[in-house]
């Protein structure tokens, strides 16, 4: 207030200022930004499990297209044991080449079904994986998943 040539006049200037307000728009604020870095955490996960999805699909066809390859192995390897045997009856081959042949035969039995295990196994993590995306399993990963040993 200001006396002097004007004594009778007064002015005044009232403020009035609401912190509460201000207190609401920064928690506000605080909520949004939180909304975002979770939507950018959910985006990046669901971004992630695509990629082990990809990455376990790719595993499932390498493991499926070895396993083809050491059935091939194995099959060959059985038949090489049946023939060292059918030239030992006739005196053709002796007794350590039908040894090794069968051991080979053994060997790549292993090989094959060690492999037919691991693709199994991708199968179902293949399996896992489309189920968390809601994806629908690919046929050639669910012929794995029944696939008698």
């Amino acid at each position: 207030m200001r006396t002097g040539k004007h004594p009778a006049y007064q002015i005044g200037i009232q403020l009035q200022y609401s912190l509460g307000q201000h207190l609401e728009r920064a928690e506000a604020s605080i909520n949004r930004a939180n909304a975002e870095r979770l939507a950018a955490l959910a985006s990046a996960s669901t971004d992630q499990l695509k990629i082990d999805w990809l990455n376990a699909c790719a595993d499932l066809r390498r493991l499926v297209d070895g396993a083809k390859l050491r059935e091939t192995a194995y099959n060959n390897q059985l038949r090489r044991a049946a023939l060292e045997e059918e030239r030992f009856r006739i005196g053709r081959t002796t007794t350590i080449g039908v040894i090794q042949s069968g051991d080979d035969a053994a060997l790549a039995d292993i090989d094959y079904r060690t492999i037919d295990i691991e693709r199994r196994i991708a199968s179902w993590h293949v399996f896992h994986l489309s189920n968390q995306l809601g994806k629908k399993l690919p046929a050639k990963a669910k012929q794995f998943l029944t696939k008698d040993l």
